[in-house]
Formats: structure tokens, sequence, C-alpha cells
């Protein structure tokens, strides 16, 4: 298998095969021989606009590989890569065609030949995959309908550029039988070399550059099975555009026995991305299927690609998150889906067809025999949205007997998601001196295999947090302090090298009561004497400054809280006190008069400056004010 690894449109094929204990990479040899006259398995044609009247047109493509060897070995001429060999990854290939070299007409009067540049192709399965791409520039944005009967001083209605891709012939394997075609002489047929009839394509898609800047890129196997017997077939077809965004698809006919069967295919429920076929009513055969992706009716994209109905039971393909459901992923973060397939023979093998895996995707060996699981991983950098599909071949003695239908998985890579912060903490809270406060701060991110971390700010002198939880106990010399604590959580730097992505902040209000301190049971202090001491103070001028404590030896239980106690409880948004206990004062509380400095009532009690900035935290000469209350011991 050659794969290339650093683009998006690649297409592999791995097959697995027991040998010695060991599982081994093999090739599938598919039964489906080519004769040398047919080429095409499948197209599309996307454009976007690049500046002014030009846009840039893609064309996808999977071809036959040794096309035309039988008479002449470079029937696919390279304009680079070793011309004597057959297309490898990384050549340009100028495909060819029964009736000369496949065109691109623009629909304004010029056309051009393709050059293919191959990004992946199978020596077994004997195809190429690759894509073209080319500028073209407009004599107007859009194309007009000359006749279109426009009032005067109206400008003529518009109908977009055509643009046409046109050969032949389309891939048929020259083993006939249940794949024989039994096609009839139209203009849209050719004899080859055999004299048997082949059949041309044609894929078009139309530029409007005034409503539309892009069209949708086709996203899908070359060659979908489907069972026939099983009524009513679906099947996922993905258009998407650059940014992911996924458009319905139109306009759908398919071709082959009996010309045209055109009630036997449509849209899904919903005209989404998904093509139902009712296998009763067409036999089983090679068909190719024209599906369409509209903007408007002046911009679309279009493709063919073949559909097999096969009278026989499929194997059996699942995934984790199968289509429509979406495989989430995060940028800068690694991402993996698994698909599995079985059949009903546990004697065959499994192997299995890949298309559009994500950019710089690790395809996993095959695990098992059958039933066999691949599993896809890679690390997206980018934001994008993509469709990666499966079909699994069942095979015996290395020949395969019959593929699963396509299993397309959905994978949305989204930017990696900030974490949310959640916290038992109140809006704010009012304890006492001395009195324990505690919450929790979590959170939670959607991105699983992100790590986060959570920081605090503005922690209070003796204040902790672990990373969960806050604790803080009103220090002695913490009265009258109010403090806002903040909290926010970070993820992690991806492997991308993206910067860490902030939460929403939390922060709560914490004030401290001055004057006032909770005795809690097996805490010093336990004792007027105790609380004397801490204060630098004497237990006379405390027990006077709590008249209800009658005995200065004995603290009634009303004053002596558990170390769970909290004075607080949520009223509205904020916090209120519970009273059920009380705190004792250290002090009294004093009103500061017009002219009063700190340095003046200081003076006036018998202290110091020092002292009653110890007992009224953050309170400076500067910022006292007149009919604030300062504690005094």
């Amino acid at each position: 298998v050659r794969q290339a690894r650093d683009e998006r449109e690649s297409m592999v094929r791995f097959h697995s095969v027991a040998k010695g204990g060991l599982l081994l990479f093999a090739l599938l040899l598919s039964c489906l021989d080519q004769a040398a006259s047919t080429h095409l398995r499948s197209a599309s044609i996307s454009w976007r606009h690049v500046e002014g009247n030009t846009v840039e047109v893609s064309v996808h493509s999977t071809w036959t590989r040794d096309y035309g060897e039988g008479s002449n070995v470079n029937y696919n001429p390279k304009t680079r890569g070793d011309p004597s060999t057959l297309p490898s990854l990384g050549d340009v290939v100028i495909p060819n065609g029964l009736d000369g070299r496949p065109l691109l007409n623009y629909g304004d009067g010029t056309s051009t030949n393709l050059e293919v540049e191959v990004l992946a192709y199978s020596v077994e399965e004997n195809w190429y995959f690759g894509v073209s791409r080319m500028n073209h520039t407009y004599r107007m944005p859009s194309d007009v309908v000359e006749d279109g009967g426009a009032a005067e001083g109206q400008s003529l209605p518009r109908k977009g550029w055509l643009i046409t891709y046109t050969g032949c012939c389309l891939y048929a394997p020259s083993n006939r039988g249940p794949f024989d075609w039994d096609i009839s002489t139209t203009p849209s047929t050719i004899e080859d070399r055999s004299g048997e009839l082949r059949q041309r394509w044609r894929v078009e898609a139309r530029v409007d550059m005034i409503d539309v800047k892009e069209t949708p890129v086709f996203q899908n196997l070359p060659i979908i099975s489907v069972e026939k017997g099983l009524n009513l077939e679906c099947f996922a077809v993905p258009a998407l555009l650059a940014d992911g965004t996924l458009v319905p698809i139109q306009n759908m006919s398919i071709s082959g026995v009996n010309g045209v069967v055109p009630d036997a295919v449509r849209a899904g429920a919903g005209g989404e991305n998904i093509v139902c076929i009712d296998t009763d009513e067409v036999e089983p055969g090679l068909y190719p299927l024209a599906v369409t992706a509209m903007m408007t009716s002046r911009a679309k994209s279009g493709a063919v690609f073949l559909l097999h109905v096969r009278n026989m039971t499929l194997p059996q393909i699942s995934a984790v998150t199968p289509y429509p459901s979406t495989q989430t992923c995060y940028s800068g973060f690694p991402c993996s889906f698994t698909v599995t397939a079985s059949s009903t023979d546990p004697s065959h093998r499994i192997s299995y067809s890949v298309m559009f895996p994500p950019a710089k995707s690790v395809i996993k060996p095959i695990s098992g025999i059958n039933p066999a699981s691949i599993t896809v991983e890679y690390l997206p950098c980018t934001l994008n949205n993509s469709f990666t599909c499966f079909a699994a071949h069942e095979t015996s003695a290395g020949v395969e007997v019959a593929t699963s239908e396509q299993l397309c998985v959905h994978v949305d890579v989204k930017e990696d998601p900030a974490p949310v912060l959640n916290s038992t903490a109140l809006p704010s809270y009012t304890i006492f001196i001395g009195e324990e406060l505690s919450f929790t701060v979590t959170s939670s991110d959607a991105n699983r295999l992100d790590r986060v971390r959570i920081e605090a700010t503005n922690l209070p002198t003796g204040a902790t947090f672990d990373g969960t939880t806050f604790k803080y106990r009103g220090a002695w010399n913490h009265g009258g302090m109010q403090r806002t604590v903040c909290f926010r959580a970070y993820d992690e730097v991806d492997r991308c090298g993206s910067a860490e992505t902030p939460s929403n902040q939390i922060c709560t209000v914490i004030n401290v009561k001055a004057c006032k301190y909770l005795i809690t049971t097996g805490r010093r202090p336990q004792s007027l004497h105790d609380l004397a001491a801490l204060y630098n103070s004497d237990w006379m001028t405390m027990w006077a400054a709590n008249p209800d404590i009658h005995h200065p030896d004995f603290i009634p239980s009303t004053y002596i809280a558990s170390p769970s106690y909290t004075s607080h409880t949520l009223s509205g948004n904020s916090a209120v006190e519970v009273g059920e206990k009380k705190a004792v004062n250290i002090g009294r509380m004093k009103k500061v008069e017009v002219g009063e400095s700190m340095w003046s009532i200081a003076k006036r009690y018998g202290t110091s400056v020092e002292e009653l900035q110890h007992f009224n935290y953050g309170v400076t000469e500067e910022n006292l004010m007149a009919g604030q209350n300062l504690c005094i011991l």
C-alpha cells in the first residue's frame, strides 16, 4: 500500500494475512479484471473563487493504472516521474482514453487536458487516485442567458459557466457475466478495439462567482456496492465545503441496463447526503451514478462514480460512530476511530478500502481476520469537518468474493473548548475572626483528553487552595478585612502548541467582622484568659466587653462552635448570619468623628497606631474616613 500522508485526498487498501503467528500486510487481488480500453472509475468537479473573475477548478479522479498496457505502456504519459513505470505516488500523469485525452471544457470556449497528481495507488487492484487543480479566469463572474428576454435597462438572467469533463471510457470488467452492462448503441458509447461497446462519461459543474465562493468536494469511494433484494438500500455520498459544511446532493441519475432508471435512485430522507436505491428495480451489475451538489441553480459540483448491485450477501461493516453520527475530535489532541467488518463464512478474510482519511493520519494494522477491525489515528491541528469512507472486502484464497456497502465516518474537529468552572462558593461571606471557611471549586471540560488545573488569586494570608478545596480561618489580625478571591481554570497546552484556554472566572468576597471572635471546640483560645493573651490584653478588659458572660472562667455553650460550624447561609445571592452562635467581643466599636486621625484615636484610648491596625485590617491614616467603625481594645 502506498499512501500520500500529507494529502487529505488519499485512498488505501489494507489486507491482513495470518502467517507463522504474525499479522502481515498484503494487497488484495481483485477479481474485477480490467479491459485495456476501460479507464475511469470516478470523477468529481468542484471550484473555489480565487480573486477577480478567477477560480481554481479541482478534479478528483480514479483511473485504471495499467490502462493501454497491452499496446503501449506509456499510454498514460507523465510530466513528472519515471516514464517507464506505471503511475506511482507523486507522479503527474496525463490520462488518455479510447478516443483521445479526456477534455475539461470551461464553458467559455476554452478547454484543456488534465494532469493528475497521483495521491495514492494500488498495484493489485490496479488503480491510481489523484487530483488536478487549474486556475481559470473568465471574462465575467457568471455566464448569462443570451436570449433571456430581459426588460430594457435590466441585466440578462444568469445561468453560470458550465464546466464539463468528458472522455472514454468508464471502467468495465472484462469478465462480463454478472457485470455485463448490456449497453445499446447511443452517442454516449464507442466501440473498443475488440468491437465491444464502451461508455463515455460526462461530469458537470457550474460556476457563478456572484453569490457563491466555492462548491463542495465529493468524498466517497469510486465503486459503491449494494445488495440486491433488500428493497431500499441507502449509503452516504458526502459533499463538503472547505470549512466542512455539508451540501445536500440533488439531481441524481443512474444509467446502464435499460438506459436511465430515474425512479430507482433518489436522495435520502430530507434531501441529505444519502443516496437510496431500490434494488428490486435494478438488475445485478455495474452502473455509473451521476450526482450533483448545488449551492444555487447556477453554482454546483458534479460527480460520477460506479454503483455495483450484487446478488449476494455482503459483508457487514460497522463503526463506533457510523454515518450520520459524528466523531467529535478537538484540535491539538489525538483522535481515533475504529471500523469492524465480518462475513458469514469464518474461513474468509476481510480487507478494507479507505477513501479520504484525515490529513497525516496513521491507519493501524488490521486486527483480526474475520471479523477484522481497522483503526484510523491522527492528530488534528486545524479545524475541519471531514468524512472517511470505508468498504470491507471479503476474500477467499486471495480472490474477492464480495464487497460491503460503503460506510462513512463523519469526523468533526472542533476548537479545544475552554474548561467550565463550578464552585460551591457563595458570592460573598461574612465570617467571624477564628471561624473556619471552606468550599470546593471544580471544573469540567467537554474535551476529556484535556488536563485542567485551577488557580486561585488574591488569597488572604493563611488561606490554602489545593486545586479543589479552599480553606481559610479568620486570622486574629484580619478583623475588618474585605477580600475578593477569584478562581479560574486553565487547560493544558495542546500537542499542536496552541496556548492555554482559560475558563470563566468565579469570585467570592470574604468579609471578616471586626471585634468578633468565634471560639471553636478543640482550638485555642478556649477562655477569656487565652483570648486576652492572644491580643496582648487582660481578661478583665475582655470580660467587661462581654456582659452576657457571667463568669470569666466559664464561657457558655452559645459562644462555642464546632469546627464544622458556619455562621452564614444563602439568602438570595448573598450570605447572612444564621445567628445560632455568638462571637466573643474582643473590644468595642467606635465611630470615627470628623477631624479624627489614627494618631489622635490611638492617643485618646491609650494604644498605638500599630495596635489599631492589628484590630482593623487594612485601615491606614490615608484611608480613614469619618463615620467608619473601628475596633478599640
